[in-house]
């Protein structure tokens, strides 16, 4: 362990701080990986003395043979030199699995789109949705959403969302969402009665924990118009909805949610800002390790994460092989859908402990 632990120090060390040097306000930004990493060097540290100390402690194990007092003692001794050394174990390995994403992260950047199925599977992905937002409201998770496109009989075009915790808890938990998920039950504009398969598509990003830069206003083009529907004579006939135009990409972000032109400006460039840094992320990420492919699959009814039959009110999770029943209190977003979301967690940590251990 103690070499497996040095050799990720010395590595941990020559990526963070050989570039931190090289800038200046970069290195500010690296102290506290720094001080985690001296930590974890303290107390491999210790672990070392532990192990010479109990090694001290089978040599004098040898040497009180003959003095049934004296070798009860050194038997104690072992016993409490045995817990200690596999506490510093645990920690250290705690330490070392811990991911730069799951740390370093202000929440979860969450797409849902809908997979092969047509209409169903537009209506399944809206109850993908709804479920995360209504757990997210559960627990206190923030739910912001960035973009939500929603067609005829509330079926989900595609969503995106920015889910916050405050600790980078909701990306760790969310994180296990990313795949493909499919649904099998009977449609509700099925008049025959028989079940459909069909699937839906998440994808998870770390969300950075660095403030999000402010996007260049010679890029932007904004423009001001009436807004539509329900609100009234003064909605209806102030400049009061809010068009932004990013020239480089071509989006155009709408808000018309207030009666207020500078709050729905506001509100215009804040959802403009996530969608062109959340499109960057998934670039980078595409560019690096085909991330999307990875997460979301080819979409197909067999290249998925989890099943919901609904007939028997049961979900699957194929990954560790486990199911549970509840279909009703699942998509409500309740403890039943929580409770895996903690196993998923539980089984990716002892995974992690285990390539840890045989590294």
């Amino acid at each position: 362990v103690s070499y497996c632990v040095q050799n990720r120090l010395v590595k941990h060390y020559k990526r963070l701080l050989l570039p931190a040097l090289n800038s200046g306000n970069k290195l500010i930004h690296e102290i506290p990986k720094f001080t985690e990493l001296t930590q974890i060097a303290q107390n491999v540290e210790r672990l070392l003395e532990k192990i010479n100390d109990r090694q001290e402690i089978e040599n004098l194990l040898q040497e009180s043979k003959d003095d049934p007092d004296m070798l009860k003692e050194v038997q104690e001794e072992r016993i409490n030199l045995d817990d200690e050394i596999a506490d510093i174990k645990s920690s250290i390995i705690d330490s070392l699995i811990v991911e730069k994403d799951v740390v370093n992260n202000n929440g979860a950047l969450l797409e849902v789109t809908p997979g092969i199925g047509g209409i169903e599977a537009a209506l399944f992905a809206m109850d993908i949705f709804e479920m995360y937002q209504k757990f997210c409201h559960r627990l206190g998770f923030e739910f912001d959403v960035v973009e939500c496109d929603v067609g005829e009989n509330n079926a989900l075009v595609k969503a995106s969302v920015v889910i916050s915790s405050g600790d980078g808890y909701a990306y760790s938990l969310f994180r296990h969402e990313a795949g493909i998920h499919r649904v099998q039950r009977v449609p509700k504009t099925e008049k025959a009665g028989r079940v459909h398969t069909s699937t839906a598509s998440v994808a998870v990003f770390p969300r950075s924990a660095e403030e999000l830069p402010p996007l260049q206003k010679k890029d932007l083009k904004i423009t001001y118009g009436k807004a539509s529907g329900a609100g009234g004579q003064h909605v209806n006939s102030t400049l009061s909805s809010a068009v932004v135009c990013h020239i480089p990409s071509g989006i155009i972000v709408k808000v018309e949610d207030t009666r207020y032109q500078k709050t729905n400006l506001e509100r215009a460039l804040n959802k403009l800002t996530h969608i062109i840094h959340t499109k960057a992320i998934k670039e980078n990420q595409e560019k690096v390790n085909s991330a999307r492919r990875k997460q979301t699959g080819s979409t197909e009814r067999s290249d998925k994460i989890r099943t919901y039959n609904f007939h028997h009110s049961r979900i699957t999770d194929h990954r560790i092989g486990f199911s549970v029943n509840g279909m009703d209190e699942f998509l409500k977003g309740g403890v039943v859908f929580e409770n895996l979301l903690r196993k998923l967690e539980e089984h990716h940590a002892d995974k992690e402990r285990t390539a840890v251990m045989n590294a």
